[in-house]
C-alpha cells in the first residue's frame, strides 16, 4: 500500500468537503439576502449540487494527476477536456439528489434521517460514476472485465461513503457536547475523509501492468532507415521478444507506430507485463527486452499481483527514480506507478528509459 497515495486521496476528499461547504454557504447567504431572509426553496437545491460538483471534479483531478504525476502539462489538458463533462454529470446528480429529497419529504413518510441518507448516497454515487467514467474513457482497460470491476467498485464505494457519513452525522447530532451549528460542516468533513479513503481502495492498481518506452527509445525516420540499408548499414535497434500476453499494447491491433517492425521498441509504446512471468532485460538477444550495447540480463522483472518486483543484476547499469528508500542486499525492489527505470551502458553514452505503470495500460 502506497501511503502517499492514500494520504492524497484523503486530503482531496477533505479539501473538497471544506471548499464545497464554504461555497454553498456563500450562495445560500446571498440567496437569503435577495429573498429578504427566507429561502423560496429548500437549501438542498443549493447544497447538494455544489457538494456533488466539488467532490466529482476533485476526485477526477486526483485520479488524473496520480496516474501521471510527472506529466503536469498533459494532465491539465486532460482535466480541461473532462471539466465540462464532470460539471454536467455532477450538476445532474446534484439536482436529482435535491429533487429526490424534495419528493421524499413531500410524498413519503420517511424520516428526515432516512431521506438524508438517500441524498448523501446519491452524492457518493455521483462521485464514483464521474471518476469511473473519466478513467474508462482514457484507459484501454476500460471495456475489459477488470475495467468494469474497477468502475463498479468506485460506484459502490462512493455510495457506501455517503451512507456511512450520514450515519456518523446522525450520531453527532445526538451528541450534546458538539454545538449544533457544527454538525453539518463536520459531517461534510467526515464525508470527504471517508470518500477519499474508500476511493483509494476502489482505484487500487489493476491486475495488468506495463512498461512505457521513454527517452533513448525514440523512433527513427523510415527514410533514414531505408537510406542506411541501401548503404549496407544495419542499425541495431531495441527489440521485444513477444510471447503470449507479453506484447505491445497497441489499439487497434497491428496499427501502431511500429506496425512495419512489430518487434521494435519505440518511444511512447507500452509493453504489457503478464503476471507470474519472469521478464529479462539486457543486451543479449536471448533477453525478453533487448537493449543494444548494455550487459546481458541487467535486470529481471516479475509481476506478483498486486505488485511487481525488479531484481538488478548490474547495479551500475540500472537506476531507479525515485530511488528506493531502503537498500536491498539482493538488489530486489518493489516497483510503483510512474517509477522511472534507466538502463545505461558502462561508459554512460547509451541509455534507455522506461516508465512503470500499474494503474492502466496506456498505448499512447
Amino acid at each position: 500500500m502506497r501511503i502517499e497515495r492514500l494520504i492524497l486521496y484523503i486530503l482531496s476528499g477533505i479539501i473538497a468537503a471544506l471548499v464545497s461547504w464554504n461555497f454553498s454557504q456563500i450562495i445560500l447567504g446571498i440567496a437569503r439576502i435577495i429573498s429578504s431572509g427566507t429561502l423560496p426553496f429548500r437549501p438542498d437545491f443549493i447544497l447538494l449540487p455544489v457538494l456533488a460538483f466539488f467532490f466529482a471534479i476533485t476526485m477526477v483531478a486526483t485520479e488524473i494527476f496520480l496516474s501521471n504525476p510527472t506529466r503536469y502539462r498533459n494532465n491539465f489538458q486532460t482535466l480541461r477536456s473532462y471539466f465540462i463533462k464532470t460539471i454536467l454529470w455532477s450538476a445532474i446528480a446534484g439536482i436529482v439528489a435535491a429533487i429526490s429529497t424534495f419528493i421524499l419529504y413531500e410524498v413519503t413518510r420517511l424520516s428526515a434521517e432516512n431521506i438524508k441518507r438517500i441524498a448523501w448516497c446519491i452524492i457518493g454515487l455521483c462521485t464514483g460514476i464521474c471518476e469511473g467514467l473519466s478513467w474508462r474513457s482514457r484507459s484501454v482497460e476500460g471495456l475489459t472485465n477488470q475495467g468494469n470491476k474497477r468502475i463498479n467498485n468506485t460506484i459502490l464505494f462512493g455510495s457506501l461513503a455517503g451512507f456511512t457519513a450520514a450515519l456518523i452525522i446522525e450520531k453527532l447530532s445526538q451528541n450534546k457536547t458538539l454545538p449544533k451549528e457544527y454538525n453539518e460542516p463536520f459531517g461534510f468533513l467526515v464525508f470527504g475523509f471517508i470518500l477519499g479513503l474508500l476511493l483509494y481502495f476502489a482505484t487500487s492498481p489493476t491486475s495488468q501492468v506495463a512498461l512505457r518506452a521513454g527517452e533513448g527509445l525514440e523512433s527513427i525516420n523510415p527514410k533514414v532507415i531505408e537510406e542506411e540499408i541501401k548503404n549496407g548499414f544495419i542499425r541495431d535497434r531495441p527489440k521485444l521478444k513477444p510471447r503470449g500476453a507479453f506484447q505491445f499494447v497497441i489499439e487497434p491491433a497491428d496499427e501502431g507506430t511500429n506496425a512495419k517492425e512489430p518487434d521494435v521498441i519505440e518511444e511512447g509504446l507500452s509493453i504489457q507485463l503478464p503476471a507470474g512471468r519472469i521478464i529479462t532485460i539486457g543486451g543479449s538477444t536471448e533477453d525478453d527486452i533487448y537493449l543494444p550495447q548494455i550487459p546481458p540480463q541487467c535486470a529481471v522483472i516479475q509481476v506478483k499481483i498486486p505488485y511487481a518486483e525488479i531484481t538488478c543484476h548490474h547495479t551500475s547499469v540500472v537506476e531507479l527514480y525515485p530511488k528506493p528508500r531502503k537498500k536491498s542486499q539482493n538488489f530486489k525492489y518493489t516497483l510503483w506507478h510512474n517509477q522511472i527505470i534507466t538502463f545505461k551502458n558502462p561508459d554512460g553514452e547509451e541509455f534507455y528509459r522506461f516508465v512503470f505503470y500499474d494503474r492502466f495500460l496506456d498505448p499512447q
